[in-house]
Order: structure tokens, then sequence, then C-alpha cells
């Protein structure tokens, strides 16, 4: 019980304080794994348009019934999509670049877990598009 607490009130944090999702903004949840999952639901909840990106493509079933609108392998396969917010679940090297490169300009990128000890993210990127980047681990009262 405790685990699902914690990670429904994570989910919510995130989306709310770290991620300031609007109802008029898109976004994007790289990692559908039991915490990305619990974020595709509340965003979606938020009455945003949100999307799923994870390798795996099992669980592109489970974010769509969720709310999620459509589900890729990589944030590249939204052609044309803007994100005003990403929720990177995955921390990877690949999928933070990948971030930087598709999130609107003046917008979040907030990162959830590390999968790596070390990203390199090119401060170009940051500066030039102003991305706000965030990071969150857990909840608050």
């Amino acid at each position: 019980m405790a685990v699902a607490t914690d990670s429904i009130t994570i989910a919510y944090y995130t989306v709310m304080a770290e991620g300031r999702v609007s109802l008029s903004t898109t976004v994007a949840v790289v990692g559908l794994g039991g915490l990305g999952l619990n974020r595709v639901a509340v965003t979606a909840l938020r009455g945003t348009r949100v999307f799923g990106v994870n390798i795996n493509t099992d669980k592109f079933e489970q974010a769509r019934s969720l709310g999620a609108i459509d589900c890729a392998t990589t944030l590249g396969q939204f052609a044309g999509k803007m994100f005003d917010i990403i929720l990177n679940f995955t921390g990877a090297q690949q999928t933070v670049q990948a971030t930087v490169d598709i999130v609107q300009p003046s917008r979040y990128m907030v990162l959830v877990r590390l999968a790596a000890d070390k990203i390199q993210i090119t401060t170009t990127s940051l500066v030039t598009q102003n991305i706000l980047l965030r990071e969150s681990t857990s909840a608050s009262k």
C-alpha cells in the first residue's frame, strides 16, 4: 500500500509542482515503467495532451488506457510535435539529449530518475532555447 501511495504522490508532485502542467500543455512521458505510467495517468486526468515513450512497446496499450494519446519508442517518432514539458523517467544519456532537442523553447524538462551516474547536456541548447531543467525525486507535504 505504501509503495502505491508513494508512487502516485510522487507522480502528482512531478506533474503539478515540478512540471507545472496545465490544461494547455502538451506533455511527453519518457519511460513507461511504474512511475512513468502513473505520470501518464495523473497528467491525463489533468486534461492535458500526453504522449508516452518507451523502448518496450508492450507498455503502449496500458499507457493508452491511462490516457496517452499516442506512444512511440523514441521522441523523434513524434515528427512535428513540440512538447511543453517532457518528464524523463529514464535519465539515460540518449533520452536526455533527445529531450533537450525536442522540448519547446522556454519550456520544462524534468528529470526524475538517473540511469547513469553522469549525463552531458549541451549548454548551448539549454541557453539558446531557454530550457528550464528541473529535477524531482520525491513529493512534499
